[in-house]
Order: C-alpha cells, then sequence, then structure tokens
C-alpha cells in the first residue's frame, strides 16, 4: 500500500522541479516520484482533515459525519478521484483520448490545458445525472451526451480514459471489450473486489490486456483505494 505525506511547495525546500497550477501547489510523495495534486485550497484542507481523523483511533462520530458530507460534495460536485499532475502527465503522453463515464470532466479539462487532446464523453452530461451534483464554477461544457460502448466504437482511433467506472456495472466490461487491440487504457479505480468495476471487466482485463509499466500517483480519501493503472489491449477474445 501506497503512504503518502502531504505538504506545500514551500515545505519542501530541496524540491526542484518546475511545476505550474493557477490555483495552489501541494505536493505528495509517493515511491519514486513527487508529484503535484491540482485542487484548490479548501478541498486540500478537506483531504488533510481526511488524512488526520484516518490516524486518530475512535475519531468524534459527528466530526466523521461532517468530513463525510464534504467529501460527498467533492466526489458529486468536483471528482471521484483525486487528480495530479502526474496523472495528468499521462493522459498527454497518451493522446488522442477519449474519456468515458467524463461526468464533470474536472481532470479532463485540467489535462486539455497541460496540452492533452481528449473527447470528453457521459451518458447525461445534465442535471439527470445522478452521479454529479456540480458545485460553483463547475459543469458540463465539452462534455458529449454518449453511452460508454457508443463512445468507444465512435472514437476507435483513440486511446481511452476511464475513471471510476461505477460498481457492479458492465459499463466497464462495456468498454474494455469495444476497445481495439493496440489501444491504451488509462484506468483510475480500485482493484477486483473493490468499489469499481465488476467480474466480467476485471475478467476481461486479466486475459486480453497487458499492464503497462507506469508508476503514475494519485492521492486517496481514507479508507479508499483507488489507483491509476496504464494497460494495452493485446488480444481480443471474450
Amino acid at each position: 500500500m501506497r503512504r503518502w505525506k502531504i505538504f506545500s511547495k514551500k515545505e519542501h525546500n530541496n524540491f526542484k522541479e518546475n511545476f505550474f497550477c493557477s490555483r495552489v501547489n501541494f505536493y505528495i510523495w509517493c515511491p519514486k516520484t513527487i508529484v503535484m495534486i491540482l485542487l484548490d485550497k479548501k478541498w486540500m484542507d478537506v483531504l488533510n482533515e481526511d488524512r488526520e481523523l484516518g490516524r486518530i483511533s475512535g475519531s468524534n462520530l459527528d466530526a466523521w459525519t461532517n468530513l463525510y458530507k464534504k467529501k460527498d460534495l467533492f466526489r458529486k460536485g468536483i471528482s471521484w478521484h483525486i487528480p495530479s499532475q502526474s496523472l495528468i502527465d499521462c493522459l498527454v503522453e497518451h493522446s488522442p483520448i477519449v474519456s468515458v463515464g467524463s461526468g464533470l470532466g474536472f481532470t479532463e479539462k485540467k489535462a486539455i490545458n497541460f496540452g492533452a487532446n481528449i473527447v470528453m464523453t457521459d451518458i447525461a452530461p445534465s442535471e439527470k445525472n445522478l452521479w454529479c451534483e456540480p458545485q460553483s464554477g463547475e459543469d458540463y461544457q465539452q462534455v458529449i451526451a454518449l453511452e460508454a460502448k457508443e463512445a468507444i466504437l465512435k472514437y476507435q482511433d483513440r486511446n481511452v480514459f476511464m475513471a471510476w467506472p461505477p460498481y457492479d456495472n458492465p459499463m466497464g466490461f462495456e468498454v474494455v471489450s469495444a476497445m481495439k487491440v493496440g489501444s491504451i487504457l488509462v484506468y483510475v479505480g480500485e482493484d477486483r473486489g473493490g468499489c469499481t468495476g465488476n467480474d466480467d471487466f476485471f475478467d476481461f482485463l486479466e486475459k486480453n490486456f497487458k499492464e503497462l509499466d507506469y508508476d503514475v500517483c494519485i492521492p486517496r480519501w481514507f479508507g479508499i483505494y483507488d489507483e491509476v493503472k496504464v494497460y494495452q489491449k493485446i488480444f481480443d477474445d471474450i
């Protein structure tokens, strides 16, 4: 399990990389790398609160309830995962990309600002979306209304970004089975048995994809074990 330390650029005086963020710079340490988290200070404070409560045994129930509400605002109003510069760089590298289940496209829009070529799609980029409740400043602008499989078939010449495919839902399987051989999948989610995808999805991944050697680091909420994995489709055998 990766463990992270969160610190500001000022606190890390020996860090020499030249990163840019239009809002505020925060970094996490994980094995082999240091990466920047692309969040406002408001959400970094929530992330730090989550870390602190996670370390304290028997934390106050009211504190956990209040924190859960803040995290839920982030998940539904911003993103179900926490983006980092490491993830953004990965998306830039593997462009052009079609993103499925983009929601509000928070990470995708940041990656586009850094030079990525991404088409964002979602089954319901509107108030009908049950997974999203946009916060101030976030919207569905530039997100195209397409089911995930339909998006893959329409943009077969692009690699794929899929973050947090719904739990026990066929979406993830439909995406990987529709991808053409040779294309790349940048996946953000938990492993088999976690909160994302279903057994058909993971079975198909294991049988038809190979995991590429990338160390892409993102922070996690306490008790959540999502990570970034990069795969290439090498077979197409259902």
